[in-house]
């Protein structure tokens, strides 16, 4: 049979057995090879404030701070060194994958297949999110947390439990309260058996902590209406999003094109990895190269019937660079120039399945990866890097921790409407 850009020679059964197959890693491969994680994250970080992409279950917010809070009771009267400390919070943190597994809870446990053994565990995950939504009110990292508590252990002061009312009790040697004032108590028997499911208590103060710390994110928007399913593959996708109006629903719709457009990139920059590797040892017996072929292809259907309007917002990147949703980045000379070339190279084609024989195009996408991984890991120009390539790099497309937030909201609107507690 025949493709667009030449021949392939196997079964048509088998081609689209191993398409299937490239395409479920496809799906799983959100790495980011051509250096656009910035930008990803600021528009993440402007929808979904506290989020990243690898935190699992919204109790786990509450769960750090109960986890820190145990430690200290156990570590205050025994004037624990900073050092011990952290290994109790290490322990316990160890010691709630068991709980879970007593309390049969299975979605989303950190640690659920590896054990004790996991070695990221969630107080380093969420930590960044509990500060960003103000229940964390210490402002050092984790190190800097234990070393203040086992001082003011010295100093005869419990930081199990200092919330706000008390700032004034150490206002020269306390930095900060430790936790929110209002955060709940931990449940009894938390690291005995326990589950992921909110109590509507729970839910209620992690609502309340959202919609107050940033009361225009979607985060909020998303929890004043448990209305409308949350089902849907992309953020854009959901009928709240169509009423937001403003500079909200600007910003999701400039994420959208983004999404769609680079994801263009990613699929010619494995394009070429598949060609490089049929040429350099001379196979493609997975079908590869027409695999990506016809992914670009796909892609090209799906945003030509809006082509005319993306190429003219393709050659005034401006409108893109003063999207609401990118106020907090941090520019990149180096990034904007690459996604500059990269929507100027877009604009000039007549269909979107014409950047794969644009003359331009090719040598941006390895000049770029050649600029972020140099000359021993840029799998385009080093035969060994090409040998490591699993056969779908940063595949992917953007959806801006969509997949996450989904799982927070679902978690605080199931422990609202249905958890236990008042």
């Amino acid at each position: 049979m025949s493709s667009r850009f030449g021949w392939v020679d196997f079964a048509e059964d088998d081609r689209q057995q191993m398409l299937n197959i490239l395409k479920l890693f496809a799906l799983r491969d959100t790495r980011d090879e051509l250096g656009i994680g910035t930008v990803r994250d600021a528009f993440a970080n402007y929808f979904f404030p506290g989020t990243t992409t690898i935190q699992t279950r919204a109790r786990y917010f509450l769960i750090v701070p109960w986890v820190f809070q145990e430690a200290t009771r156990r570590g205050s009267s025994k004037n624990w060194s900073a050092a011990r400390l952290a290994e109790e919070v290490d322990s316990l943190e160890r010691a709630l994958i068991v709980a879970f597994k007593r309390g049969g809870e299975t979605d989303g446990v950190v640690g659920g297949r590896a054990g004790r053994q996991v070695e990221r565990l969630p107080s380093s995950v969420y930590w960044p999110g509990m500060g960003t939504l103000s229940i964390r009110r210490f402002p050092g990292s984790q190190s800097d947390l234990t070393r203040w508590l086992s001082r003011s252990f010295r100093r005869g002061v419990d930081g199990a439990d200092l919330h706000a009312s008390e700032m004034d009790t150490e206002a020269e040697e306390q930095p900060s309260v430790v936790w929110h004032g209002s955060l709940p108590s931990a449940p009894s028997g938390l690291f005995s058996e326990c589950t992921l499911a909110l109590t509507a208590t729970e839910a209620e103060y992690l609502r309340e902590r959202i919609r107050f710390s940033h009361p225009h994110s979607l985060f909020s928007i998303f929890l004043d209406t448990d209305s409308h399913p949350f089902d849907q593959g992309y953020v854009w996708e959901h009928a709240l999003i169509h009423g937001l109006g403003g500079e909200l629903q600007q910003a999701v719709e400039d994420a959208r094109r983004f999404s769609l457009l680079l994801h263009g990139a990613a699929y010619l920059y494995n394009l070429m990895l598949a060609e490089k590797w049929r040429d350099l040892f001379g196979e493609d017996t997975d079908g590869r190269v027409a695999g990506y072929e016809d992914d670009l292809l796909e892609w090209s259907d799906e945003i030509s019937g809006e082509w005319t309007e993306l190429q003219l917002w393709c050659a005034s990147p401006e409108q893109f660079w003063s999207s609401p949703g990118l106020r907090e980045w941090r520019s990149i000379p180096a990034t904007r120039t690459f996604i500059n070339h990269w929507f100027s190279t877009l604009s000039g084609c007549g269909s979107p399945i014409d950047i794969v024989d644009k003359p331009e195009a090719r040598p941006l996408i390895r000049d770029r990866e050649y600029f972020l991984k140099h000359a021993n890991r840029a799998r385009l120009h080093n035969t060994d890097a090409l040998r490591r390539w699993s056969g779908a790099a940063g595949t992917g497309r953007l959806d801006f921790r969509w997949g996450t937030a989904r799982t927070m909201v679902r978690d605080i609107w199931d422990g609202i409407n249905g958890g236990e507690g008042s």
